[in-house]
């Protein structure tokens, strides 16, 4: 690559590590920016809590959140009151889904058993598959969210 492509190189992180947590959340932020006027009375909110198992760079688990319930994304390190669901699943598998945008991964992780969801699965899937009518819009903010993912 000559210079001026690998000045134009974005930094990556580790997928839930503090510096990804904080580049996802501008991300986040940019992209509900970017929309005409979020609207959340059309589609209910989102309020996610994870698990995440098994993570090469932190001992035990990580409990994360994403919560879209105001039309003001959050994300960090926690969990929420009343989530929408709470996943439980591998480092791994969570990658290849939330930051790779790779949902296929995420089907068969849960038809094998490897990712348990408690609460309203309904709702979940609609966001993560856009069937809200919202999937080129997901598309654009999973493919800036592969850009940050080492």
């Amino acid at each position: 690559r000559g210079r001026l492509g690998s000045a134009l190189t974005m930094p990556t992180y580790p997928f839930l590590s503090p510096e990804w947590i904080e580049a996802a959340a501008a991300i986040l932020a940019e992209h509900i920016a970017a929309e005409d006027e979020p609207d959340t009375r059309s589609r209910p909110g989102i309020r996610l809590n994870q698990v995440v198992t098994d993570v090469p760079f932190e001992p035990g688990e990580i409990r994360a959140y994403l919560d879209l319930s105001r039309g003001v994304p959050e994300i960090g390190f926690g969990h929420l009151d009343e989530p929408t669901a709470v996943i439980t699943l591998d480092y791994a598998t969570a990658r290849e889904v939330f930051a790779l945008g790779h949902l296929q991964a995420g089907v068969q992780a849960f038809m094998t058993g490897r990712v348990r969801v408690d609460g309203d699965f309904a709702t979940l899937l609609s966001y993560l598959t856009g069937s809200d009518g919202d999937h080129d819009s997901l598309s654009a903010l999973a493919s800036s969210l592969r850009d940050i993912t080492a």
